[in-house]
């Protein structure tokens, strides 16, 4: 399904700026983005906190089996090897009869998990009962893969399910370096796990499936329900977001659909494009997703925790609602601007503060996301697009951030997109 509506393209772009970088039209520290556009991240153009260097929470690995299901013909051929699966702990506040406090890292590297040990929940409980902090890596993603590539028959042992007997096997059988003198298994010690969104359903699973090896598990945020068609994903930014910024990003949506949308109105989509900063996006869907990127897709990666809490939706808002301008926009381009507010019927655009809050819009597009890119790629079909069929066909261990998770989600959730 390659029908546009702007209104509705999911959130598949993110790239994290240094604070200095970006206008402000108001105090709000910048965040550290995650992205899952499969370019971007092969780049490995993810922020971390300098807290979390390598230096603070020393990689470990653990030995899973790579099949622990060799009665269960879908695994077949079946393999008996095992594979380094990362964590990473944190035993600062451990004392003798304190519980393991366990992340379940769900669908990302494992390392942009490490604030949270340091400053998020599994710091504020570890701290407060005299636990150990642990994040443990999934299977497939960062650097824990039983497999040589990524390839159909290779993806078999992809399953939530050896997932979840991965983490029953650690928590049942490691040993933390340094804390040899203990017996910190699930045997002698009570493990809780913490998840949120796929991790959220997926300890919730562990408790259900192993009640015997997990004492207790926080769910936050799991996903209940697979929707192919989610457009209620947008709704909760559109009722509980500051309203001055939803109304406008509904304004600068009817002011992009009714353009790209109108068949009489084609003539103009090169010049959309290239006002925004995308004159070589060939597809339009790319164009609007990157778009949606650069704004409201940043709202899920806000959290509960203000220590750790990503803040980039606050600073898109305080950029797009001001009455000022915040970028240098050269003089030729507002008579642009407006023939392109005229076309879709939407002159009031183009005049006063809402003109100065679409020109923020633009502003903020381009530092956030066309630039990153520019400085990666040769051209940006190669950053944004997603019709080139021969990318999809890759399938190294470098594809990983798009072909793992699409994977799982087809065969385990069936949430396919056509």
């Amino acid at each position: 399904m390659r029908d546009l509506i702007f209104s509705l393209v999911l959130f598949e772009f993110l790239i994290g700026l240094p604070v200095s970088a970006i206008p402000r039209a108001s105090a709000s520290p910048i965040w550290q983005g995650w992205n899952r556009l499969q370019t971007v991240l092969g780049a490995e153009i993810r922020q971390s906190d300098s807290c979390c260097t390598p230096f603070t929470y020393p990689e470990h690995n653990f030995s899973v089996p790579i099949d622990h299901f060799h009665n269960e013909d879908k695994y077949a051929p079946h393999l008996d090897g095992k594979f380094p699966l990362r964590y990473w702990f944190d035993a600062s506040y451990y004392k003798p009869g304190g519980a393991i406090f366990l992340l379940a890292a769900g669908e990302t590297y494992g390392d942009e998990r490490l604030e949270i040990l340091r400053k998020g929940i599994i710091y504020q409980l570890a701290r407060e009962t005299n636990g150990l902090g642990v994040i443990l890596g999934h299977r497939y993603y960062g650097k824990s893969f039983p497999v040589s590539d990524l390839s159909n028959a290779n993806l078999r042992f992809l399953t939530t399910e050896q997932a979840l007997a991965d983490t029953k096997y650690f928590a049942e059988n490691v040993v933390f370096p340094g804390l040899e003198q203990y017996d910190l298994t699930a045997k002698k010690t009570r493990w809780v796990a913490y998840g949120g969104s796929y991790a959220g359903a997926f300890v919730a699973f562990l408790r259900v499936l192993y009640p015997d090896t997990f004492f207790g598990v926080i769910s936050s945020s799991g996903v209940t329900e697979a929707i192919i068609d989610y457009w209620e994903y947008f709704e909760a930014i559109r009722l509980f977001a500051p309203p001055k910024c939803i109304e406008f990003t509904q304004q600068l949506v009817q002011f992009v659909d009714k353009i790209l949308l109108d068949p009489a109105k084609q003539q103009f989509v090169p010049t959309l494009k290239q006002t925004f900063g995308f004159v070589n996006v060939t597809h339009n869907a790319d164009f609007a997703a990157a778009l949606t990127a650069s704004g409201i897709g940043t709202w899920q990666e806000r959290n509960w925790d203000p220590a750790i809490s990503d803040q980039r939706f606050d600073l898109y808002c305080s950029n797009i609602t001001s009455e000022k301008s915040l970028y240098t926009t050269p003089h030729d381009f507002i008579p642009v601007l407006k023939s392109l507010t005229e076309a879709a019927g939407m002159q009031h655009l183009s005049v006063g503060k809402r003109l100065n809050q679409l020109l923020n819009f633009i502003g903020w597009a381009n530092l956030t996301v066309v630039q990153p890119c520019a400085a990666l790629f040769d051209t940006q079909d190669e950053c944004f697009g997603t019709y080139d069929d021969a990318r999809w066909q890759r399938h190294g261990l470098d594809q990983q951030a798009w072909r793992s998770w699409s994977y799982q989600v087809c065969t385990q959730w069936y949430v396919c997109i056509e």
